[in-house]
């Protein structure tokens, strides 16, 4: 795993730049930890506390904290009053909290000079992203799983599965919490994990493997799709002020003009 780790920082040029890891706790995080912690770069860890599940906060704060002072990384950490925000703005708690979290993040990016922020969504984070994207009849676009890096986002675990991350942890011994929210079918992505997800898996015991496949496919699409329609845009759409006009022109002999609009 540590290999496959090497290659995708490799391809992604991530060699000689200061990179703020987001680790909560989990198995995840704290695997994306070891993994560039044994591989010798210059991080930081920023563990957002959202003070949403009372004392695993604090204990997943506070395991964070103790790796860190360990291994003389440096360590920063912030406590969000994630239900206050989430009602003064009228979100829900998940978008509240990745507000927040999105918004330190870059803020440290400055502060600590830091070149980006690395997150730990591996591939069924992925997957699980284009189930819920299909349910909500999203464009293309939505299909194309979670980017791998979006500005100064990236996302160096993409390419692993929960459970090689999980066996990974397993052998080397990394201390991770579980969190408990993550066993209820509250929200949609966690209905999609533990009810979906199985029935697929049925379906296609290789389902990793194929749905990363296709998901290569349709962001080759996508980026195809987005080209042509700067073309497209180019050809039959003009700006008037502050008005946008699109010439009828641009939507003859289409089968599916309703889509292209």
């Amino acid at each position: 795993m540590k290999q496959e780790f090497l290659n995708c920082v490799s391809k992604n040029k991530l060699s000689n730049r200061r990179i703020l890891l987001a680790v909560s706790g989990g198995v995840d995080s704290m695997v994306m930890l070891h993994l560039f912690k044994e591989s010798g770069f210059t991080i930081g860890v920023a563990h957002a506390n959202f003070q949403l599940r009372g004392l695993d906060s604090e204990s997943d704060e506070k395991l964070v904290g103790e790796i860190c002072d360990k291994n003389s990384i440096p360590f920063f950490v912030k406590r969000f009053e994630t239900e206050v925000y989430s009602k003064s703005n009228h979100l829900s708690i998940q978008m509240a909290a990745r507000e927040l979290r999105y918004g330190w993040f870059n803020a440290l990016l400055t502060e600590q000079h830091f070149d980006l922020v690395a997150t730990a969504h591996h591939l069924n984070d992925s997957i699980e992203t284009v189930l819920l994207n299909l349910v909500r009849g999203s464009g293309l676009e939505g299909h194309d799983g979670i980017a791998s890096t979006n500005g100064k986002i990236i996302r160096p675990m993409l390419w692993a599965t929960r459970q090689e991350i999980a066996h990974y942890a397993k052998e080397n011994k990394i201390e991770w919490h579980e969190d408990r929210s993550n066993a209820s079918d509250d929200y949609a992505r966690n209905f999609i994990r533990h009810q979906v997800y199985p029935l697929l898996k049925e379906l296609n015991p290789s389902l990793e493997k194929t749905a990363d496949e296709s998901i290569t496919k349709i962001s080759g699409a996508v980026e195809l799709m987005e080209r042509g329609a700067k073309h497209w845009k180019e050809k039959f759409a003009h700006e008037k002020g502050d008005q946008v006009l699109l010439d009828k022109k641009g939507f003859e002999g289409l089968i599916h003009p309703e889509g292209v609009l």
